[in-house]
């Protein structure tokens, strides 16, 4: 089922990333999926959507990455910080969106 929902994530950002889709501007964008109740896949910050690959992809955690919301008088480059912290499997060129928190928030509804 995983690899299902990253294969159709991959399939849609190619798809919204093609200049004639009109989706996007410079092909830039964010996509995230839900995989279980505790992770999620988010689009690493620089990739193109057009050219999305399974290794442009990062795979956070919801209860880490919804915790830093919770916290006060963090600064932007606390949060940074943090949301690196709240990758599974990181890797070294691989940061997590800013856009995280967001895709966090709409995937919990």
């Amino acid at each position: 089922m995983e690899e299902k929902i990253i294969a159709d994530l991959i399939a849609m950002a190619s798809h919204l990333g093609r200049p004639e889709s009109d989706a996007v501007i410079l092909a830039e964008g964010n996509v995230s999926a839900k995989l279980d109740s505790k992770r999620f896949i988010v689009k690493a910050s620089g990739a193109f959507l057009k050219d999305l690959c399974r290794e442009d992809l990062v795979t956070v955690s919801f209860e880490k990455v919804l915790s830093i919301l919770q916290m006060k008088n963090v600064s932007q480059v606390e949060s940074q910080s943090l949301l690196q912290k709240s990758v599974l499997f990181p890797k070294p060129d691989n940061h997590p969106s800013s856009e995280t928190f967001f895709h966090a928030i709409l995937l919990n509804i």
